[in-house]
């Protein structure tokens, strides 16, 4: 059976059989509903433990996910590779497929993700040696506009010098008043083929978009009031809200095979964005029916990230035992720079029920600030997965980081920090992980897998009161699940129990969740179960249920001593998801896919610490979809989802509502 229900079960075992993220691409892009493989937010549905909690930008192509009730930490692998903290985000017009890793997964191959696992693998679109142009036009609800093209073309007669690249444009509104999003994405690629087989691959890509963003509405609202807002109300101040963001990435892979057991492998990454955007320093609750803005402010940014990985992968054997090798070293380097300039004078305030907005922000007589944040690493990384006969294999693997740290702030008016002068603070942390797996396979159709892990994560970016430092956040993970297929593999059923702990995680400062600063909570933590099935009873018709129960809390703060014993931010403690799809195969009807899909989240908590009597009702999502090939060439495809049109609250440190009903219509065509 070529679907699977549970894609991050799956990775797990494929990982600890030796292969990378990247080399599950069977098995993890069947489990993904077929035609679903360009909105990440629905595939997201299809996955336990793995959900979006906020809207996502872009219509779905610019996702961000949850993962077993912690966000991704800003980290996200590509082609199984964790590169350094850059490129921020993905377009999924240059994604392949999307691949879900968690667990020990997340620490295989010398990764920087968390323990808990919080990424999403995206398979990259590479030149192949075909001859190919497709291109796809979408119209959707809230003025949604796409069109993408992607070209192939091997440049020489003997097709060893190949050629790849993707476009994408893009324009959207939103069922919130002002907000809207245009956007351009070009990624041009080529790979050399060498003679000896070796292959080299460089990759460019530029994502250039002008936007007004929802900031959502502060979390010390009463729920009542909260509950019943006007579903189009923009609780911020348009005329500063503007963000414009040109990101560029270059990258480049080496491949070299030295025999049939060893190889070994180049990455290396530059990026560098530009963004300036508009914020306000005190967004928040004025009582009654008022929310305060604080000042106006605006930032540009400049981030730098440099990644270079040399890795080495062998076999070898030693008696009856045969070891899988994985040795590497990283380096990367972090730059983040910001000017910024405050207003001399408060924004006020709006009515939410009747707003009023200032038509015109004034930055004559700002009161300017600036910092910048530094650090690098060095990193070693070795692992061995040994066999022991074809049931049973084991891992050991470890990583040592050694970070160093440079932050500094000028505020000379105290208009940013609200301390003047200048602050600066260094530092440096090391840290050996370890990793430990096992996978036995004590009959055919049967297996069982364990795992430990720990990690070891800078909180770049992160700028905390008094010019303090962030420390590193650090990880540790206890998994174990098991997996079995019946009635000749048209049935799989995926069980997992997994213990994550989480210290020194930054949040969104909750005082002023829109603000400059942040907070270092002192220990988070998550446990619960996941359970996955995934059925073929016909050729035609395949059914899926993933299913998650977990709890996850903040287990201790310092900072915050009242936070301790509340429930994480958009973690509901239950989550199912139903999908079904049908592929008609005889006429009149061939060519025909419908798919449907049934989402449900149990309430969550609105604010940190929580507060007794506002928690977001359930979240519950109705989506169908319709393909139809014509021909060899063209499909089209008619998609819906909340089809209820459920209000589907969220927090993330503000309150967001969740996208009405909307309705999308795209055609494709492939030469």
């Amino acid at each position: 059976m070529r679907w699977r229900a549970l894609a991050a079960f799956i990775c797990g075992s494929a990982a600890l059989l030796g292969a990378t993220p990247s080399a599950m691409a069977e098995d993890v892009t069947a489990a993904m509903p077929p035609g679903k493989t360009g909105d990440a937010q629905e595939l997201g549905k299809s996955v336990s433990g793995v959900f979006v909690n906020a809207p996502v930008a872009q219509g779905g192509y610019a996702p961000d996910f949850m993962f077993r009730g912690f966000d991704n930490g800003g980290v996200i692998l590509r082609d199984g590779v964790a590169r350094g903290f850059g490129p921020g985000g993905v377009e999924l017009a240059g994604v392949e497929r999307t691949e879900f890793v968690k667990g020990v997964v997340s620490l295989l191959y010398g990764t920087t993700t968390s323990a808990f696992g919080a990424a999403a693998n995206y398979i990259l679109k590479k030149p192949e040696a075909d001859y190919f142009l497709r291109g796809d036009a979408s119209l959707g609800s809230f003025g949604f506009r796409r069109a993408t093209l992607d070209l192939n073309t091997p440049l020489d007669p003997e097709k060893t010098l190949l050629f790849r690249g993707n476009l994408a444009l893009q324009e959207s509104k939103s069922f919130v008043d002002y907000v809207f999003n245009r956007g351009l994405y070009a990624n041009p690629s080529v790979t050399k083929i060498f003679d000896n087989g070796d292959r080299l691959t460089l990759r460019g890509e530029a994502n250039l978009s002008n936007s007004l963003t929802n900031f959502g509405l502060p979390t010390y609202l009463p729920s009542p009031l909260f509950l019943t807002l006007p579903r189009n109300l923009y609780a911020a101040v348009p005329a500063n809200g503007g963000l414009r963001s040109n990101r560029y990435d270059a990258s480049l892979r080496y491949e070299h095979a030295f025999n049939e057991n060893w190889g070994a492998t180049l990455v290396a990454d530059y990026y560098r964005s530009l963004g300036a955007y508009g914020w306000l320093t005190g967004l928040g609750y004025a009582g009654g029916s008022e929310v305060s803005f604080g000042n106006g402010a605006h930032s540009f940014e400049t981030v730098k990230n440099f990644d270079v990985q040399p890795s080495l992968k062998g076999k070898i054997e030693t008696g009856p035992f045969t070891h899988n090798l994985f040795f590497g070293y990283e380096r990367w380097s972090f730059d983040d720079s910001h000017k910024d300039e405050i207003t001399a004078y408060s924004l006020g305030s709006i009515n939410v029920f009747a707003p009023l907005y200032p038509g015109f922000v004034s930055y004559a007589a700002a009161q300017p600030a600036s910092g910048i944040d530094s650090s690098w690493s060095n990193s070693a990384y070795a692992q061995d997965a040994i066999d022991i006969g074809p049931q049973v294999r084991l891992l050991l693997g470890g990583r040592y980081d050694y970070l160093a740290s440079y932050q500094t702030i000028d505020d000379p008016t105290g208009a940013l920090t609200g301390a003047q002068g200048s602050t600066a603070s260094k530092g440096f942390f090391s840290k050996l992980t370890p990793r430990v797996g096992a996978l036995m396979r004590p009959f055919e159709n049967f297996s069982i897998h364990a795992g430990f892990g720990r990690s070891f994560i800078p909180n770049n970016g992160v700028r905390l009161e008094g010019g303090k430092l962030a420390p590193p956040e650090e990880d540790a993970l206890y998994e174990i699940g098991a997996r079995h297929s019946l009635f000749d593999k048209k049935l799989d059923v995926d069980l997992g129990v997994f213990d994550v702990t989480r210290d020194n995680v930054a949040a969104l400062n909750p005082l002023n969740p829109t603000g400059f600063y942040s907070v270092v909570t002192g220990q988070q933590h998550s446990h619960g179960v996941e359970v996955g099935l995934g059925a073929q009873p016909t050729e035609n018709l395949r059914l899926g249920l993933a299913a998650t129960f977990l709890h996850a809390v903040v287990s201790r703060d310092s900072n915050t001593p009242s936070q301790a014993g509340s429930d994480l931010l958009g973690a509901p403690r239950r989550v199912f998801n139903l999908s079904a799809n049908y592929n008609f195969d005889a006429e009149p009807l061939r060519g025909l896919s419908l798919s449907g899909n049934f989402y449900y989240a149990s309430q969550t908590q609105a604010t940190l610490p929580n507060t007794y009597g506002f928690v977001l009702p359930p979240k519950k999502m109705l989506s169908f979809s319709a393909s139809y090939k014509l021909n060899d060439h063209v499909s089209v495809t008619l998609s819906g989802s909340n089809l209820t049109d459920g209000s589907n609250f969220s927090s993330t440190g503000v309150l967001l509502r969740g996208e009405p009903r909307t309705i999308n219509m795209s055609a494709s065509y492939k030469y």
